[in-house]
């Protein structure tokens, strides 16, 4: 895989980069910032001439100074060639440990040594240890996670010159990872949290957050419950953490045990509590009715409600708690609970603060280019912007203020601005309220009222021209911006453009404590609260939104009335679009993001894009998104971003790998860029995910991963016994006959005495079956892209498909004997001791094939493989349909030659004795053809029939039925209903009685054929050298042999010069061509491909 370019910062003077960095250490809180690479430049001609350049990264590994200084030794790579002006002479990496608050450094000199130390808070050198570069490493890992974009390009923009690579990219390095941090996983709170948890716990920091964050990305929730399953035995606090990955895993019922086991033991922990919350939270909104939603919110409300309790200066709990009763729509008490969330203000991260560079070089490498993309300015507002939407506070809140402001805008969407403001007069103290009745409280105080005097007339101007000023509610945007007719809004809240209401101010709770109290004359005020002066603050900054977004609104539809055009600059439309889905406006979003697309590519407006069709599910144009803003974040030196690898993985789960690379590939972009959204979706395949062929079946992967080394063992293994190998037992039948019923049953059998079998579907075209199966054949081949690109039909496309199969057989082979024997290394897993084979309902394509001949064949070789023929008997009662169904049964016993059980299935429905009596008895069939015919049911025409069998059908019937005579002796029949049950006891004895003919009979048969067919092969190839070398002039009879007497010359110089000439006088000699020849054909070619083994031998000869 491509590496993103190398971005360079050039520093006006020598190291004042890494002095920047020493200096900062003492203000540094959080994770750390990213690491630094410094590298120092010397010219080649001119050596006296040192120049500094430095960027950061994050993702590279830091488990030890080796790791690092190879990544600066890659860097040196690039100033070698011909035309290179300047050589690396020296480089400094630095990487910071945040739990023991160190920046571990490490200085290469080139060439030269490598020196590894760590600087502390004051600058002081000290030793760097094992235990410190393991602190280094996770906290590395951890900050590529914390650093990385997300997509819109937010992160990026926000520091220059950053490379970021995925840290783990492979099963190993999870291990490596995971394995850091269960060690260090108890002091995860010396690394500090979130904005908004207040106060870092084992559960509630920047490790744990880590860790699920890469969870949820790759989806390795296995490793994670493995993980947290190993921690909580040593605290049982860490069950929030595994009930989280459990429901992530949808393993909701573990999940639920885990938090109930847990609270017992501790029932205050409102980490727990507020997972469970969260969990029923979620139930609620997907509950298919609308009792089962009240019941599921009035059980997140009491676990809400305790968790706050448990917690009272979290805002995690409150917010939580508000989210309960917004779903329960109790809209006042969701505004009193908002109202008393703690807040605590945004601490951003540890953002590098570097000198002013003399010099920035952000290169472009040739693969990551595409022409949309490079159209983005580099500068943020280029384009003309308005004011009034640049000056919108909402967009650059963070922390708990963006997730107040998010739970105030939902409560908007759903009841609408107007009635959003009464339930706030109704719950709040408002400041016009507060005075009117603090007036009216002191005119009724006799007391003072010979102190009161005449009142001011102007007393109360203030009061008025402020309010004034709030009844002010349409503010100019632009020139154009003179609209005043009503619109309303879109989202049903009712509120139009002349009509939104700015809401008035509550009374500052520092006012009240100030004035006088009455109870007695402020006694309306009682029931009320007084608002938060942040919450109050929202309110007005949610006016302000809602202001801009109406007049947005009413604009577009006065100027598509009158059929104009709406122009705004492509930033605009970006912040519009921000504003809409703000504001859950989701359609008016997408209009905007589209608008500003078509203006100029923009990675904010596509992220805003993607995040609609994920909730929409818009496969196609969400593979489109993808492909773009994976360009765009190589564009600018970025390999990782987990929100675009999670987008990838939840596509192949919902839609299948194979989808989704056809749709990938079928675009028009150049290959190269192509290739850098494939490489996300190989990660989800190392990865196993769900919906790739590694996660529907990880074994037969790593079968196809290593053919040929399986190819090979397998072709040097002992011969095992056959009597010690289960049974393959391989089930065919017609369509509607109820094979894959059969096959569940069946399978369900084998669970039920716990001997589960090892299923097989060979079938390509089917949609479902309903049974698990161990390998299947939709997992390697795609029956509706072979249709496609080969431009077959329905059968067409089943056989070509098996024909593709086919050619993996002998892995596939390989992978049963593993399992069939015992496994060392597992000894907890049991040996297979049935194989099950489903096949296509198409009988002639899969029993009359190659490929049907080869995996028959291939099974047989190595397993006792019995047919099971099954049969539709209410279809079969007729005489003329028992017969046509005998013929089928014969033509496939005499095709696949091995052992078959007829299986009369639907029994329940209609009896199978009667076909095991005409099969027993010759004069039963006799007396059914007749009576068949007296009633005309033989289906023919015109002399068709005829009493006592005279017609030719009937004539025709009685032949056959005495010449399968010898037929029916050998086959096993039974009976079975795959709906109630009945007759499976009776098949798997047939079963058994199958193996041992197949061992006594069969077996000898077949390896006494194959034995045939290789000395008819080797023959074949004898014969075709021996007419080789006649061609040749050789002479297979008497050869010309070059032999070491002929050579009497004295071997010079030019012999040696000559030396290829050797293989020119080696076509002479018919040992070494028949030796290179039957390597080129190879002596055991099994293969359907062996008659062409002269043509490979001259293709390899050519």
């Amino acid at each position: 895989m491509v590496a993103p370019a190398v971005p360079e910062l050039t520093e006006e003077v020598l190291h004042e980069s890494l002095d920047a960095r020493t200096e900062s250490l003492s203000s540094l809180r959080e994770l750390g910032p990213p690491d630094l690479v410094h590298l120092v430049k010397q010219g080649i001609r001119n050596q006296g001439k040192q120049t500094g350049i430095y960027h950061h990264v994050t993702g590279v590994d830091a488990s030890s100074s080796a790791s690092l200084a190879a990544y600066i030794n890659t860097l040196t790579y690039r100033e070698h060639g011909p035309n290179a002006t300047n050589k690396i002479v020296e480089g400094v990496y630095c990487c910071y440990n945040a739990f023991s608050r160190l920046d571990m450094r490490i200085h290469v000199s080139i060439p030269g040594t490598v020196e590894s130390y760590c600087v502390d808070e004051r600058g002081d050198k000290r030793k760097a240890t094992d235990e410190l570069w393991l602190e280094t490493y996770l906290c590395s890992v951890l900050r590529a996670y914390s650093y990385a974009d997300d997509g819109s390009g937010e992160t990026i923009r926000k520091i220059m010159g950053v490379r970021r690579f995925n840290p783990v990219t492979n099963t190993e390095t999870e291990h490596r990872f995971l394995h850091s941090a269960e060690q260090l996983f108890f002091r995860g709170y010396q690394l500090g949290s979130d904005s908004v948890v207040q106060v870092p716990t084992n559960v509630s920091n920047h490790l744990t957050v880590g860790l699920l964050k890469y969870l949820e990305t790759t989806g390795r929730y296995a490793s994670g419950i493995n993980l947290f399953e190993k921690l909580r035995s040593q605290s049982v606090e860490v069950s929030s953490l595994l009930a989280k990955v459990q429901f992530m895993g949808n393993e909701e019922v573990a999940g639920i045990r885990t938090l109930h086991h847990a609270l017992t033991e501790i029932p205050m922990d409102y980490v727990m509590l507020d997972t469970q919350a969260e969990f029923l939270l979620h139930k609620a909104k997907t509950a298919p009715t609308l009792e089962l939603k009240e019941e599921r919110l009035r059980m997140a409300l009491k676990c809400a409600d305790r968790a706050t309790i448990a917690a009272p200066s979290e805002f995690g709990t409150w917010a939580r708690l508000a989210q309960v009763y917004v779903a329960m729509e109790d809209w006042e008490n969701a505004l009193t609970i908002l109202n008393s969330c703690p807040m605590f203000s945004y601490q951003d991260k540890d953002t590098p603060i570097m000198p002013e560079p003399r010099e920035v070089q952000l290169p472009t490498l040739a693969e990551t280019r595409l022409d949309e993309i490079d159209s983005e300015p580099e500068g943020r507002f280029s384009d003309q912007v308005d004011p009034n939407l640049l000056g919108l506070r909402a967009a650059s809140y963070k922390g708990t203020f963006k997730q107040a402001y998010n739970i105030l805008t939902e409560m908007t969407a759903k009841i609408g601005w107007d009635q959003l403001l009464k339930i706030r007069s109704t719950v709040f103290v408002m400041e016009d309220e507060y005075r009117t009745e603090k007036h009216e409280a002191s005119r009724r105080n006799p007391s003072i009222d010979g102190l009161r005097g005449t009142p001011v007339p102007t007393a109360n101007g203030d009061d008025e021209s402020e309010d004034d000023e709030h009844d002010e509610t349409v503010i100019k945007m632009g020139e154009n911006d003179s609209a005043t007719d009503a619109l309303r809004v879109n989202g049903g809240n009712g509120v139009e453009v002349g009509e939104v209401e700015r809401p008035s101010s509550a009374i500052d709770p520092g006012d009240a404590e100030n004035g006088e109290s009455n109870d007695d004359h402020l006694s309306k005020l009682n029931t009320k609260r007084l608002c938060e002066r942040w919450l109050d603050s929202l309110f007005m900054v949610l006016y302000e939104d809602l202001k801009v977004y109406t007049i947005w609104r009413t604009q577009m539809a006065q100027y598509r009335a009158q059929q104009l055009q709406y122009k705004k600059s492509a930033e605009e439309w970006a912040i519009l679009g921000s504003l809409a889905e703000r504001l859950q406006h989701l359609d008016e979003a997408v209009e905007a993001y589209r608008a500003c697309l078509s203006l100029r590519f923009s990675p904010k407006a596509l992220a805003g894009i993607l995040r609609v069709y994920k909730h929409d599910k818009n496969t196609r144009d969400m593979v489109q998104s993808v492909i773009r803003l994976v360009a765009w974040q190589y564009r600018w030196y970025s390999e990782f971003s987990p929100e675009l690898l999670h987008t990838i993985r939840s596509l192949i789960e919902d839609e299948g790998a194979v989808k989704v690379r056809s749709i990938v590939q079928a675009t028009s972009l150049p290959q190269t860029v192509l290739d850098l959204t494939h490489h996300y979706a190989a990660l989800c395949a190392t990865f196993r995910s769900s919906g790739t062929d590694a996660e529907r079946n990880p074994e037969f992967r790593l079968v196809m991963a290593s053919a040929s080394a399986s190819a090979s063992a397998s072709a040097a293994a002992a011969p095992v016994d056959a009597a010690s190998m289960p049974p393959a037992i391989v089930c065919i039948g017609m369509a509607g006959s109820g094979k894959t019923t059969f096959m569940r049953r069946i399978n369900a059998y084998l669970h039920s005495k716990q001997t589960p079998p090892y299923v097989i579907n060979l079938d390509p075209a089917v949609l479902s079956v309903p049974f698990e199966s161990n390998i299947d054949i939709r997992d390697s081949v795609n029956y509706e892209e072979v249709m496609k690109q080969y431009n077959l039909g329905p059968n067409g496309g089943i056989l070509t498909s098996l024909n593709l199969f086919a050619t993996k057989v002998d892995q596939i082979v390989n992978l049963l004997e593993k399992r069939a024997v015992p496994d060392p290394s597992a000894p907890d897993r049991k040996p297979i001791e049935n194989i099950l084979v489903d096949t296509p309902g198409q009988i002639e394509v899969f029993v009359w094939s190659a490929s049907g001949t080869i995996l028959l064949e291939s099974l047989a070789s190595s397993f006792p493989t019995v047919i099971a023929y099954i049969i539709d008997t209410p279809r079969t009662s007729s005489t003329s349909t028992f017969m046509s169904n005998m013929l089928y049964a014969c033509s496939i016993l005499y095709k696949t030659k091995l052992p078959m059980i007829l299986v009369f299935n639907k029994t329940d429905v209609k009896d199978a004795s009667f076909a095991k009596e005409w099969m027993t008895d010759f004069e039963a069939f006799q007396e059914a053809l007749r009576r068949d015919e007296d009633a005309d049911l033989m289906g023919g025409g015109e002399g068709a029939s005829g009493h006592g069998g005279s017609g030719y059908m009937g004539s025709l019937l009685n032949s056959m039925s005495l010449m399968l005579e010898e037929f029916y002796s050998h086959l096993s029949v039974v009976g079975v209903s795959s709906k109630v049950g009945t007759g499976i006891d009776e098949f798997f004895e047939a079963v058994e009685e199958k193996k041992k003919e197949f061992i006594d009979d069969y077996l000898p048969e077949l390896q006494r054929r194959r034995q045939e067919r290789e000395e008819a092969r080797k023959k074949s190839r004898d014969k075709e050298l021996d007419k080789m070398m006649q061609g040749m002039s050789v002479g297979a009879v008497a050869p010309i042999l070059r032999t070491a007497d002929d050579d009497d010359d004295i071997d010079v110089a030019s012999d040696v010069e000559d030396e290829d000439e050797d293989d020119d006088d080696d076509e002479n000699d018919p040992e070494g061509l028949q030796s290179r020849y039957q390597a080129a054909m190879g002596e055991k070619d099994d293969s359907v491909m062996a008659d062409a083994s002269f043509a490979k031998y001259l293709y390899k000869r050519g």
